[in-house]
């Protein structure tokens, strides 16, 4: 009994060592970075859900930082449904799923395409370590990053160098077979052609997400898009009863 009583202790404390140790390593990250740019944020670049404000701030606490993102360009990547989360698992798997329904979005250097649509948000220590512990899974890669032109000011440079979130590991990248998680893909879909990002940076936003996405196998994502989208339906209506 004794035992059975400190366990949930015990847990508890091992996982507030390995947040802290994460915490630490956060804070050796954005001070090095910081340093070199001579500034107190670290520009981040987000391509999937933290393109949608709204969901952005589930995790990023700094309303100036969701005010002040922008739009960008990142050159010479591309976005892919690539990165394999069946070793850790994932809450928005269904039981209906199948065996290759195990992909989140990543990025990879294009073999063809210029650039991938990314919104660009600057982050402070805070920020920057909840988004870390929200991206875990990933790796810290710095990237060139391009604001439209649209959104230009004039005497500032058009092209500078952001950080994104990337999984490099072959270990933790799926085979060509591999799909997209149905719910996760929706929740993307569904965060792209919100009210708010439409009125913020229009319905062609999302079109140029759908035409810079690629499947593990290099095809659209086009080719599969209704599909996952008439497949989830009813349970995406369920979760909103």
């Amino acid at each position: 009994m004794h035992y059975c009583k400190q366990k949930p202790a015990l847990i508890k404390a091992q996982r507030r060592a390995i947040t802290q140790t994460i915490d630490a390593e956060s804070r050796r990250i954005f001070q090095e970075i910081t340093a070199n740019f001579g500034t107190e944020t670290i520009p981040m670049v987000g391509y999937g859900s933290l393109m949608n404000p709204e969901s952005a701030k589930k995790t990023i606490c700094d309303e100036n930082a969701i005010e002040s993102m922008e739009r960008v360009h990142v050159l010479g990547y591309e976005r892919i449904f690539n990165a394999n989360l069946k070793m850790g698992g994932s809450t928005r798997r269904r039981d209906q799923d199948g065996d290759q329904d195990w992909a989140v979005l990543n990025m990879q250097k294009s073999s063809g395409r210029v650039s991938m649509n990314a919104v660009r948000i600057h982050l402070n220590l805070k920020d920057f370590n909840r988004v870390r512990r929200r991206e875990g899974f990933y790796d810290l890669i710095p990237v060139v990053t391009t604001k439209y032109s649209a959104d230009g000011v004039e005497g500032q440079p058009q092209s500078s160098i952001s950080y994104s979130w990337i999984v490099t590991d072959p270990t933790r990248l799926g085979a060509e077979l591999i799909q997209p998680i149905p719910m996760y893909y929706r929740l993307i879909s569904e965060s792209l052609q919100s009210d708010e990002v439409n009125t913020k940076w229009g319905p062609e936003f999302f079109e140029e997400y759908l035409n810079t996405t690629t499947l593990a196998n290099g095809t659209s994502i086009r080719t599969i898009h209704e599909k996952i989208m008439a497949d989830t339906e009813k349970d995406a209506l369920e979760k909103h009863l």
